[in-house]
């Protein structure tokens, strides 16, 4: 049995969340900005598919997994020379322990 990582995984980026993305305080937007990583990963069409979210830590008693919906999409796709993408989420239970404790 392969205990490779690949098996699990088509492709990878990382993003550091802003405030206006994660906090709904700030904001109730739900998405994430789109990098460079994300449309190489997933492409340049509108798609929406069912996730698996997870919180790593070193404590294994406190990973967290969820499933949620995403959908990728250009929020200016009618305009004429810009391209604005973003990742919407469903909030689930990861999504929440993201959350910073300060208001």
């Amino acid at each position: 049995m392969s205990n490779k990582i690949s098996k699990y995984f088509s492709g990878f980026a990382a993003k550091r969340l802003s405030e206006v993305e994660i906090r709904p305080t700030t904001s109730n937007q739900h998405e994430f900005n789109g990098i460079t990583e994300f449309k190489e990963i997933l492409g340049t069409e509108k798609k929406t598919f069912t996730g698996k979210f997870i919180f790593l830590s070193d404590d294994e008693e406190k990973i967290l997994e969820a499933k949620g919906f995403l959908t990728w999409y250009d929020a200016r796709k009618k305009h004429a020379t810009r391209t604005e993408y973003r990742l919407y989420y469903s909030t689930n239970s990861v999504i929440e322990s993201c959350l910073p404790d300060r208001p």
